[in-house]
């Protein structure tokens, strides 16, 4: 029987484990060019997914993001033949949302000032006293933080 074997001999044996390594490395490579290409705030929002049979498949972690890497497509394919990845012939965009705990957590937005008003005359024409005082005390929670 013998002893375990070093991470390093499986990485270096012709087995699957190398070929892996080789297209991680591929894809990081790949992506860094892809993200030096787009602008910031859109690169911030755009990850690599994979490349197959030239098609490259990128994530944008929303619609919005998402549109907006469609419009940039074709000067990013172009940008990335002349980079070196002549193989890659066109660009798919699949929508992938941040679920990490970095993501940001918007703030729920309070009701407009005219729409906190409609809110208080809806609440005194209802006559129903727990929705009518769920309503005042929404359209209070607006015009107590000024005008």
């Amino acid at each position: 029987m013998t002893g375990p074997r070093s991470l390093d001999s499986y990485l270096d044996s012709d087995d699957g484990l190398k070929r892996l390594l080789a297209r991680a490395h591929a894809l990081l490579d790949l992506e860094r060019s892809v993200l030096r290409i787009l602008e910031t705030g859109l690169a911030s929002n755009c990850r690599v997914v994979n490349v197959r049979d030239g098609m490259l498949t990128l994530a944008a972690t929303s619609g919005a993001w998402a549109t907006r890497l469609r419009y940039e497509s074709s000067r990013l394919l172009g940008a990335l033949q002349q980079s070196g990845y002549q193989s890659i012939r066109s660009i798919h965009i699949s929508i992938k949302p941040d679920t990490s705990a970095q993501s940001v957590r918007r703030r729920p937005q309070r009701p407009s000032y005219e729409a906190a008003d409609a809110i208080l005359s809806a609440a005194d024409c209802i006559e129903d006293p727990g929705l009518r005082d769920a309503l005042s005390r929404l359209a209070r929670h607006r015009r107590s933080a000024g005008r």
